[in-house]
């Protein structure tokens, strides 16, 4: 495993969640300024909602942190974009679990080069797909990422094509967690 860490084995489902140190996973400068939350999760639901982010997710409130998840981050009635943007702009950093589909969602790749243009420090779980996949656009990832911005239905700029690509070269060049598949 790339990045460091070793693997929980205190329950049946929680082999694939790293162990997580405090401190000093979060360095102390991040622990001085508070934010509302501490860890924005960026994942494709229909990849690993049920099979991983929950229960990284679970595992990180288990450790004292403050994760945003859509379904506890999310109030009814809330407009899903703005409290994106928000929570994005009001977290520490971000787990960004890159999975096979996750650039054929304009959601995922939104929040990623929003990341990126917050300059949050973001930390790739590669789950099912190689970072050079996801540094090159290719395979499976990539295969998605083309059905997207072909889809002439959806019009998509040519400054979002950019964005996201440099959003996803950005992210297979960071040192992260790999050897995750979905089973």
């Amino acid at each position: 495993m790339e990045g460091g860490g070793e693997y929980s084995s205190s329950s049946p489902s929680s082999y694939m969640i790293p162990n997580i140190e405090m401190p000093p996973y979060l360095p102390p400068s991040m622990l001085e300024e508070r934010v509302n939350w501490d860890v924005f999760l960026s994942f494709r639901g229909e990849d690993t909602r049920h099979n991983f982010t929950t229960l990284l997710r679970d595992a990180l409130e288990s450790k004292g942190l403050r994760p945003f998840m859509d379904d506890k981050g999310m109030e009814k009635g809330d407009t899903i974009k703005p409290t994106l943007d928000e929570a994005i702009v009001d977290s520490a950093l971000a787990v960004a679990i890159i999975s096979p589909r996750y650039a054929d969602s304009r959601w995922c790749l939104d929040e990623l080069s929003r990341l990126f243009e917050c300059q949050k420090r973001v930390i790739p779980v590669f789950y099912g797909v190689d970072p050079s996949d996801v540094r090159r656009q290719r395979g499976e990832l990539g295969k998605g990422f083309e059905k997207l911005i072909n889809d002439e239905a959806k019009k998509i700029s040519e400054a979002d094509i950019e964005k996201w690509r440099s959003a996803l070269k950005d992210a297979g060049n960071i040192s992260g967690y790999t050897g995750y598949s979905p089973r």
